[in-house]
């Protein structure tokens, strides 16, 4: 938890893919939301998404082409300040 808590500390964002709704994957999602860290999911399009509490803010992909435009615009927006939204 102490390494978890220090990474957090330095992260300028955390990018979530919940794809395969892995356990895990969550609790650092929250743990990251609690930190005040700011944060980006995504998730394969089809992913039951569970207990986020902004499921709107969650982007999709459909393939490995859309999943490569969209970490390219979530690194653009988090260089430069601007949101999707």
């Amino acid at each position: 938890m102490d390494k978890l808590r220090m990474e957090l500390t330095h992260a300028l964002f955390v990018l979530a893919d919940l794809s395969l709704e892995r356990p895990s994957c969550y609790f650092e999602l929250g743990f990251a939301k609690a930190m005040g860290v700011r944060v980006h999911m995504i998730a394969m399009k089809g992913t039951e998404i569970h207990q986020v509490g902004d499921e709107p803010e969650v982007r999709f992909y459909g393939d490995i082409k859309e999943y490569g435009l969209l970490l390219a615009n979530v690194m653009q927006e988090c260089l430069t300040g601007a949101s999707h939204i």
